[in-house]
């Protein structure tokens, strides 16, 4: 019998994934199968390393497609790690749509509002779709479309813009994407421009909408992500700066509207990729993230002054 023994199951069977990172997938995947929406039955490694447990590497499957993976005999095996990853986009995209679709309080000016939404994810669709985030060209076109619904965008569209920069984050983790340090440099700046923390020098006039929560905690991710990857990845200053900026940006937003929970959140992932910069053996590399972690905490809205020795490596590649 199919219960919520299930999920006890899915813990259970992958032993090696941390408690928080299940959790993660699981919810970002609303329990579901990203094949075939039915209830999801296992974590599964999509490169088959069962000791790689970035969120990035992790699907939620159920029993029959979690087989299909990983039967190697014939002609079964036809969910490539390709394939598993576009099903799992294109699952978060539709389980994020129904949490924060809006309501229509005023019929004809939100109505206007969710039709200009729903040209503009159409579009940010269409340009992200298998695009090749190697080719500058791609990139370009998909950030400038980017750029300009931010102006006139609803939370929709904003969120659409989002989820396609956490796509793209994880690509700053190659050194062999091309200008992986400009793409790490445009996701966080992009991720600051269309979610409401660029406001973090002053109080927010009004009170923070759910609708806005959810996109700081894309940026959040996004930050966390970039910066992770810069310090661990590619161990790169330029990388790990851009992410962890973000991350400084809105410590110092959650911090100065009271959002306790998300406080928190966004100090776990400063503490996630400090641990990761001292498993990289550099020291620079921590004290990097612990000066943006100390400077949010702080609530100076001016930039923090960074060290000689970092400053000068991060100017080096710019």
């Amino acid at each position: 019998m199919r219960n919520g023994g299930d999920i006890q199951m899915v813990r259970k069977s992958r032993r090696s994934i941390p408690e928080r990172v299940a959790s993660r997938v699981m919810f970002m995947a609303d329990q579901l199968c990203c094949a075939c929406h039915s209830r999801g039955d296992h974590i599964h490694h999509i490169d088959g390393n069962p000791e790689n447990n970035d969120v990035d590497n992790l699907v939620l499957l159920c029993f029959t497609h979690h087989d299909e993976v990983t039967t190697k005999e014939g002609i079964r095996r036809r969910l490539t790690p390709g394939v598993l990853r576009r099903y799992r986009t294109q699952l978060y995209r539709e389980v994020q749509h129904k949490r924060t679709l809006p309501t229509l309080e005023r019929p004809s000016e939100k109505l206007f509002q969710l039709m200009l939404d729903a040209v503009t994810v159409r579009e940010i669709q269409r340009l992200s779709y298998g695009v090749n985030w190697d080719n500058s060209h791609d990139v370009s076109e998909l950030f400038c479309s980017m750029r300009i619904c931010q102006e006139y965008s609803g939370i929709r569209a904003r969120q659409e813009v989002l989820i396609t920069l956490l796509d793209g984050s994880y690509h700053t983790k190659y050194r062999r994407t091309k200008n992986f340090r400009s793409l790490a440099k445009d996701i966080c700046d992009i991720a600051y421009e269309v979610s409401p923390i660029t406001n973090f020098r002053t109080k927010s006039t009004t009170k923070v909408t759910g609708g806005e929560l959810g996109l700081i905690s894309y940026a959040l991710e996004i930050g966390a992500q970039v910066a992770y990857n810069g310090v661990l990845k590619v161990h790169d200053f330029v990388v790990a700066n851009a992410g962890g900026e973000l991350l400084w940006k809105i410590l110092r937003f959650v911090r100065l509207n009271r959002l306790r929970k998300l406080k928190k959140d966004v100090l776990r992932e400063f503490d996630n990729v400090i641990d990761a910069a001292k498993r990289s053996g550099d020291q620079r590399m921590v004290d990097l993230i612990l000066l943006y972690r100390q400077h949010g905490l702080t609530g100076d809205h001016l930039y923090p002054i960074l060290p000689d020795a970092i400053e000068e490596q991060i100017l080096s590649h710019n």
